[in-house]
């Protein structure tokens, strides 16, 4: 998989969202490998809406989700969970998302934690990234507990 990052104000109406989309779902697909689902943000239902009718006209059948906006230390603590026992791989391709993971910190002094979102790290391609595998995130997790070598100890947090 590949990532696609638009800045600015190049997307002027939905119809180029759309066709941008289109294209990046196509040059997603590799023979018969190609996306099942895609989580749209919950908040934004008419683009989702006019996303779902443009696919259907192009004869592109994929699911599209809301997402579900689980709390996002809940997501930040499973991603910790699942990178270093390798679950989630990422592509070197996907510049800006590794970016995004670098640069991300916690905003001070808050409770409960929360991601500092003052536009000096790239929040959005997180939680774009959270936003796909979040509805089996607390499966991946748990099924990770129950893999692991008893011999080990891993902090989950206080999130499972």
């Amino acid at each position: 998989m590949d990532e696609e990052y638009i800045k600015g104000n190049v997307l002027t109406n939905p119809e180029d969202f759309y066709e941008k989309f289109f294209g990046f779902l196509v040059r997603q697909t590799y023979g018969s490998i190609k996306p099942r689902a895609i989580y749209f943000d919950a908040a934004q239902q008419m683009l989702k809406r006019g996303l779902e009718t443009y696919l259907r006209k192009k004869g592109h059948h994929v699911f599209i989700y809301n997402s579900l906006k689980n709390e996002i230390v809940n997501r930040i603590m499973a991603t910790n969970a699942l990178f270093p026992t390798h679950r989630i791989k990422i592509s070197d391709k996907c510049k800006v998302f590794i970016k995004g993971l670098e640069e991300a910190v916690w905003k001070p002094n808050e409770s409960p934690a929360k991601r500092l979102d003052d536009f000096t790290s790239n929040i959005d391609i997180l939680d774009a990234f959270e936003y796909a595998y979040e509805p089996k995130m607390y499966d991946y997790v748990t099924l990770l507990k129950a893999t692991q070598p008893k011999n080990e100890e891993y902090n989950y947090g206080n999130v499972f």
